[in-house]
């Protein structure tokens, strides 16, 4: 019987060093495993940070060559050897924008070719002529300033800004018309077809409240709209068709997809739609300021109308900009207000393109 109670007592000291041993193995599995998290958490946070960092500099990049884009075009502008280059040659050698973007180069090359344009017509006009458009006296300057449309403590500085919006009607185009009615702004929207049958409404409301509304084509796809010469005449037409049976208007106002200065319509002649919309009666307008906003959508309001107000300072004359009314283009809505009081603090006459403006045109043929 002694015998036998040592065997029992030995074998639960067994079962207790078995407990012990597998209680050690799981708290070293749990310290294991929690050195092992923290050294993934201290991996990752130098990955995260090291991304977040790329990111901004690449963000500064963008913002440093936006920045260097001004300046060279104030450089260009001042400089009186290449004025003098345009006026002599009655052209730039600044390279065309891209499709659906313009750079720095862009109003270089637009201020400049006016330049060249208005030289040759003094000299065509003669001394006296020239005599006659300098013989302005203070009291007709205060004259047209005074009839001019202000608002606010805004005093028209002679310089005329054109907010253009292309790609609408959108989910934002209601955000977009509220701003420029609230603050007494006509506007130009060039247009396309939306199948959406909620944003029919839009064009009637672009219409009824004094906007322009221009023609930016049927589809929007390059491949379809400039397919070919035939294609590209039938996209006008039926863009021009459809918004006449909607808003009764004639439009006759039209912006290239890409602008005219386009790389994409590789299968029609430029000069050859140009001729067919000059042909049928229409204006084609290009622009020579732009917010950047189809480039990339992730730029703030505030970036955004740096880059407008970048270019509208930089050009010696009128400014056309370009801005999209599309379905991400919340920040462009929402940059509106703020941008229409700088322009209106710094003296600038907010106008609608109408048959009276200065066709802004990247591409032009004789």
């Amino acid at each position: 019987m002694q015998e036998v109670k040592k065997t029992v007592g030995e074998y639960e000291a067994e079962l207790s060093g078995k407990q012990e041993a597998r209680e050690r193995r799981i708290r070293r599995d749990r310290r294991r495993r929690a050195l092992f998290a923290g050294l993934v958490f201290m991996i990752c946070i130098p990955i995260v940070i090291c991304m977040y960092l790329i990111i901004r500099v690449n963000a500064i990049d963008d913002r440093l060559d936006k920045l260097s884009n001004s300046l060279n075009i104030e450089a260009e502008l001042d400089n009186p050897d290449t004025a003098a280059y345009a006026a002599e040659t009655g052209k730039s050698d600044v390279d065309s924008p891209q499709p659906e973007k313009s750079t720095g180069a862009d109003i270089v090359y637009l201020a400049l070719s006016k330049e060249s344009k208005d030289i040759r017509a003094e000299k065509q006009a003669g001394s006296d002529e020239e005599m006659a458009a300098e013989d302005v006296t203070t009291e007709e300057v205060t004259t047209e300033a005074t009839t001019a449309e202000t608002s606010g403590n805004y005093v028209p500085n002679g310089k005329k800004v054109y907010l253009t919006f292309d790609d609408g009607p959108s989910e934002n185009t209601d955000d977009i018309l509220d701003i420029l009615k609230k603050n007494n702004v006509k506007a130009t929207f060039f247009v396309v077809y939306n199948d959406d049958k909620s944003m029919v409404p839009y064009y009637n409301r672009i219409v009824d409240e004094g906007h322009t509304i221009g023609l930016h084509s049927y589809s929007h796809v390059y491949e379809t709209v400039y397919a070919s010469e035939k294609a590209f005449e039938e996209d006008v037409t039926k863009i021009h068709d459809y918004v006449q049976s909607v808003t009764g208007v004639d439009a006759k106002i039209y912006r290239f997809p890409g602008g005219s200065s386009n790389e994409v319509s590789e299968n029609v002649d430029t000069n050859r739609m140009i001729e067919y919309l000059t042909r049928e009666g229409y204006t084609y307008y290009d622009w020579n300021a732009e917010s950047g906003d189809a480039e990339d959508e992730g730029l703030t309001p505030d970036q955004l109308n740096d880059n407008v107000m970048g270019y509208v300072r930089a050009n010696e004359g009128d400014s056309v900009v370009l801005m999209h009314d599309f379905k991400n283009g919340v920040a462009t809505a929402r940059a509106l207000q703020s941008l229409i009081d700088t322009l209106k603090a710094e003296g600038y006459e907010l106008c609608p393109i109408d048959e009276n403006t200065d066709p802004c045109q990247h591409v032009t043929i004789e």
